[in-house]
């Protein structure tokens, strides 16, 4: 048959001429095979979890080469570069197993951060106490912690870097900001102003700098602005921001380089849009990101943006939406039936972790739990 004899013809030439002619042909045929890559376009998820990524392949690619040579070699780091060149295009959430959180005692999860030393801090609270404990990446408690608190408060806000564990904590009075030691957990430092009924979304950004969303506590409609803090001794640097944000106002922050993007809600008209600022508190752009009915809560991961959005009055409508840093949206992401999203927990190990219970029932009888989406 012409395919054996086609065959017999290849087998005879050296390695040399083959690898020739397979280059040759790869240029010569390149149009025809990036149509057929269009066809699949993007390719689907069991295409790149469970052929690109399959080790199976090894043996196959390995056993065309003579592994005397340099070929080897050079199909791994052309292999490297093209992975890592097309890397943004395969990228995309979905669910990945998590072990088992090791939190068995009653209680609603509240909030995740992940910790310079690659483990998890995890605040749960119930009607009469709060817990607050350190996990490993297999989920496992390897600490509890008893001295994270302002009296018998939560946090709202927590972020982790190697100056410390920032946590913002609300009173009966107003918002206390502290920072705490990462090897001993005592307070070092707190910051506390009766201006300022609430902060959120505390965020760390280059320079040693540390923003907060502040809320007086004199309730007037033009009543937030961004507070920077020194993140070494918490004195405030500067504020800026306030008449600039929509009612009912902002929903997320995040620092992305030397830029600080707000994500700014109007939920009488419909419109959001996220307001991005320098370091230094001036306005430099407005993106529009489009139809969000409720939006709130912002992430940021390798030029990508995440935030939640709801359906208001339904919290089983609840949504994560994936945008590139000029407001593109990328993707939707909806958890399968008979799962409610009920919130972003943090950014932890290259994935996204997120709250999630059967009902609203559930949740709220503190039975909610942590999944994990890869592909941010």
């Amino acid at each position: 048959m012409p395919a054996d004899r086609f065959r017999a013809r290849l087998a005879s030439l050296d390695h040399e001429t083959l690898l020739s002619y397979a280059a040759e042909l790869s240029v010569a045929h390149r149009h025809e095979a990036d149509a057929l890559l269009v066809k699949h376009s993007p390719l689907p998820v069991w295409a790149h979890d469970d052929v690109l990524l399959s080790v199976d392949l090894l043996p196959h690619v390995f056993a065309t080469l003579q592994l005397e040579d340099n070929s080897a070699a050079s199909v791994c780091q052309a292999w490297k570069a093209a992975w890592v060149a097309t890397n943004y295009g395969r990228r995309g959430l979905r669910p990945i197993a998590l072990p088992d959180p090791d939190l068995l005692l009653s209680g609603d999860m509240n909030l995740a951060v992940e910790l310079p030393d690659g483990n998890l801090l995890v605040q749960k609270y119930g009607s009469y106490h709060h817990i607050t404990r350190i996990l490993n990446p297999t989920m496992q408690t390897i600490a509890s912690i008893s001295s994270l608190f302002a009296g018998s408060y939560p946090f709202n806000s927590a972020v982790a870097s190697d100056l410390g564990l920032f946590v913002v904590c609300e009173t009966p009075r107003y918002a206390v900001l502290r920072r705490y030691n990462l090897d001993t957990f005592k307070m070092t430092h707190e910051y506390e102003s009766a201006q300022y009924e609430q902060m959120f979304y505390i965020t760390l950004a280059p320079g040693e700098l540390l923003f907060a969303l502040g809320r007086d506590i004199i309730g007037a409609e033009e009543n937030e602005e961004m507070v920077c803090f020194d993140a070494r001794t918490l004195e405030v640097r500067h504020r800026f921001g306030r008449g600039t944000f929509s009612n009912p106002g902002v929903y997320g922050m995040v620092a992305v380089g030397n830029e600080l993007f707000v994500l700014d809600t109007d939920t009488y008209k419909n419109l959001t849009t996220i307001k991005v600022f320098s370091l230094a508190g001036l306005l430099l752009r407005s993106i529009d990101i489009g139809n969000c009915v409720y939006p709130f809560q912002l992430y940021h991961f390798d030029e990508r943006l995440y935030l939640m959005n709801q359906v208001i009055g339904d919290d089983s409508e609840r949504m994560i939406i994936a945008l590139t840093l000029e407001g593109e949206r990328l993707q939707v992401w909806r958890p399968d039936a008979g799962r409610m999203l009920m919130s972003i927990l943090c950014i932890y190990d290259r994935m996204l972790l997120v709250r999630t219970g059967t009902s609203r029932i559930e949740v709220l009888q503190g039975k909610s739990r942590i999944e994990a989406l890869q592909g941010i």
